[in-house]
């Protein structure tokens, strides 16, 4: 079964991540295995763009920065596929016996068959 949700972040950023991490935390208290990763941006001012972190759990210690800075003038994906990668690898590396996997979106990644699309497969 493949579920979806999204939350309009307009009102509050990164309420969706948030949503997620709490459903992760409270259905692993109540036993369940859960395997996957979640998304955290960390807020850099009104100036800059946030940096995003991805946290495996199991691993919530270990944050994976998958933002690069590429200077003030650019208008670039910030994305660094290859850390997002190395999260993917993470996270299928604790998948044998989990009852539910959570994933953040990366679309554009999953696209063109990278980031976590082998792991939801």
């Amino acid at each position: 079964m493949l579920g979806w949700f999204g939350l309009d972040d307009e009102t509050k950023p990164g309420e969706a991540d948030r949503t997620l991490a709490r459903l992760a935390r409270d259905l692993s208290a109540a036993g369940l295995r859960v395997a996957g990763a979640i998304q955290i941006n960390i807020d850099q001012g009104a100036d800059c763009a946030c940096d995003m972190e991805v946290l495996v759990i199991g691993e919530e210690d270990r944050p994976i920065r998958i933002s690069q800075s590429l200077g003030g003038g650019s208008a670039g994906c910030r994305l660094d596929p290859g850390a997002l990668e190395m999260a993917a690898a993470r996270v299928g590396a604790r998948l044998a016996g989990a009852e539910l996997l959570i994933v953040p979106k990366f679309g554009r990644q999953e696209a063109v068959g990278r980031g976590f699309r082998a792991v939801i497969a």
